[in-house]
């Protein structure tokens, strides 16, 4: 009987000692604050990227107006966001290193054969946030940024057609969130206004770009100096689930671009093309092992009407 004490003492303190050790390391690698015992949004922002962009029922945090602006409810800290987003798609590395190796020397043929079958896509947002709460009554946030997205694509090597797109966007989000109900309810609402230059993938043979100096009139013309202009609204919410309290579960659901995305545009303009309602849910859990802690969440998003 004494043995088997032993052993079940022995198999305790070995298991306490792989968690110690994991703990150190992770430790080692990151320097966060705590506060009662909990880590505090070890930059989340990069965390709901990773996770798939999962953030309807986990926004609390500087990116909460562009998730569910409910999110915000749950700051308690000022929160100040400098998110830089750069996108490549694989083929647009592998074209860039092969003309690399051309120099000097690359014809139009060459780069064009490089380019056959493949999508060449580059995206870049860069954006600056603000979170302020006001106590545990209201929470107000603030977040502008630009936003580009290039798009180029060759086939067809009988009669090369080349595909272009091309779009700009400057966005500027006001939002607020608020607890009722004792904090069972997070509700939160947002106006966001958006100015965009937009060239929509177009389709074009080699030939008519060649005989035309003017690109515009193959593929259509982006002025920076003439963004058109939209507005709308946005609005939120989070149900924190009192019946699995030990789970942390969350329900949220979102819904933006209320009553339409219309851009300003001329009567014989086409472009940029109005967005439609937009309607997003999901559902987070953190339960608790010891003292791990796990992070799960299910987005459904971008449900169009």
């Amino acid at each position: 009987m004494s043995l088997l004490v032993k052993m079940s003492c022995l198999r305790y303190h070995i298991r306490y000692l792989f968690v110690s050790v994991i703990l150190l390391c992770l430790g080692g690698v990151f320097t966060l604050q705590a506060q009662t015992g909990e880590l505090r949004r070890p930059v989340q922002g990069i965390r709901n990227l990773g996770m798939g962009n999962t953030g309807i029922a986990l926004s609390f945090d500087e990116n909460a107006l562009f998730y569910n602006p409910a999110g915000m409810a749950s700051v308690d800290s000022i929160l100040v966001g400098f998110p830089i987003l750069n996108e490549v798609s694989d083929d647009s590395v592998s074209i860039v290193n092969e003309i690399s190796k051309l120099g000097g020397d690359a014809k139009t043929a060459d780069i064009v054969a490089l380019l056959m079958g493949k999508r060449v896509h580059f995206r870049n947002l860069i954006d600056l946030n603000l979170i302020m709460p006001f106590g545990e009554l209201m929470t107000f946030g603030v977040a502008s940024g630009y936003e580009t997205q290039f798009d180029l694509g060759v086939r067809n090597p009988v009669s090369i057609e080349i595909d272009f797109g091309f779009r700009l966007d400057s966005i500027s989000n006001m939002g607020f969130a608020m607890p009722v109900a004792r904090g069972r309810w997070l509700v939160g609402a947002g106006v966001e206004t958006v100015e965009r230059c937009d060239i929509p993938l177009t389709t074009a043979t080699l030939g008519n770009i060649l005989s035309n100096t003017d690109l515009s009139s193959s593929f259509g013309s982006c002025k920076l100096t003439d963004l058109k202009r939209a507005q709308t609204f946005n609005f939120g919410f989070q149900r924190r689930l009192e019946t699995a309290s030990a789970m942390k579960m969350i329900w949220g659901m979102s819904a933006y671009n209320i009553g339409g995305l219309k851009f300003n545009r001329s009567d014989n303009e086409t472009n940029p093309s109005d967005q439609n309602l937009e309607l997003s849910t999901g559902l987070s859990w953190q339960p608790a092992w010891g003292p791990l802690r796990m992070l799960y969440a299910i987005d459904l998003r971008d449900l169009t009407m």
